[in-house]
């Protein structure tokens, strides 16, 4: 026998040695047949085992998926009975005193499609087929323009309302528009918005501000505006918004939000730290710098570019 035989000899001898009691215990609790190979019986033992754990992760996780979709489902249905409910009210309103018998009839059509729609809410809650439910799901007539523009700056306005951070728009035409409808909404609910557009030189080390030739620091418009919201202090029942209008890197980004975020102060590069008021929020666009797939990672709310919304 050569060396290396012996060797494998003498592991397999002690590996069969450290096994004999672990598969004595399994006898002993009627689990197994004492094994001729315990080395080949534990190997093929494990390989199951670890089948089975694979399957009950997947399964799991598919279990988890499939909730996931139903709450998603349940919500979009819930957002749509309460958009019903408004058109009701305003038909209603319309209707009142008069004999238009296209309006009863319309609040009518509603109320029908109101209750469709809570029918499938309460089914999917109490675990009722949600691709059944979908499928009975009634035509609801809406403007596209008006839906999808509607929405944005309303979860933008909601964003703006209920989160102190930072926020980061991809750079096209209809995000000023989307920044304006947002902020329109708050004030249309009685926030009195402070609404400052700043531009922001493109270089990273300006963005604060600057030395000049001798040696005095200025503070950027950005700057500016963050020590005008901290000598005021905090708008009570209102919000302080700065929109940074710029081609602002990710770094420079995420970094203000880091700030913001965990020191309710930020750090300029003269040494002098700004409390900022938690009324202030801020809205940076970084344009060029946001590819799809990196903004998520440094903003509280990334409205998707032209590209995503094509897809």
């Amino acid at each position: 026998m050569s060396h290396i035989e012996q060797r494998k000899q003498e592991f397999r001898s002690y590996a069969e040695a450290q096994l004999r009691p672990i598969l004595e215990k399994m006898v002993e609790k009627a689990m197994i047949a004492l094994p001729s190979d315990p080395i080949d019986f534990m190997i093929t033992y494990l390989q199951q085992q670890s089948s089975t754990s694979a399957a009950d992760v997947l399964a799991a996780k598919k279990q988890s998926a499939d909730g996931g979709e139903k709450d998603a489902e349940i919500a979009k249905l819930s957002d749509k009975v309460a958009k019903l409910e408004l058109e009701n009210e305003e038909l209603k309103k319309a209707s009142a005193g008069g004999s238009d018998d296209s309006a009863a009839a319309e609040v009518e059509k509603l109320k029908a499609e109101n209750e469709s729609l809570k029918a499938q809410v309460e089914s999917l809650k109490s675990g009722g087929g949600g691709e059944a439910a979908a499928a009975a799901e009634p035509e609801v007539s809406a403007a596209p323009e008006e839906e999808e523009g509607g929405d944005k700056a309303a979860v933008m306005a909601k964003k703006l309302d209920s989160n102190r951070a930072v926020y980061i728009v991809g750079e096209n035409s209809t995000k000023p528009k989307l920044v304006e409808d947002a902020i329109s909404i708050l004030r249309g609910e009685g926030k009195e918005i402070e609404l400052v557009d700043v531009s922001i030189a493109t270089r990273s080390h300006e963005f604060y501000g600057k030395w000049d030739d001798e040696g005095k620091w200025q503070d950027s418009p950005f700057t500016a505006a963050l020590r005008k919201f901290q000598s005021e202090g905090e708008k009570a029942g209102g919000l302080q918004v700065v929109y940074i209008k710029g081609d602002v890197t990710l770094f420079i980004a995420e970094d203000l939000k880091n700030q913001v975020a965990s020191k309710d102060e930020l750090l300029i590069p003269d040494d002098t730290k700004l409390t900022v008021p938690t009324s202030v929020r801020l809205i940076v666009e970084v344009g060029e710098h946001a590819p799809n797939e990196v903004p998520s990672k440094c903003a509280n709310v990334v409205l998707p570019n032209e590209e995503e919304e094509d897809e």
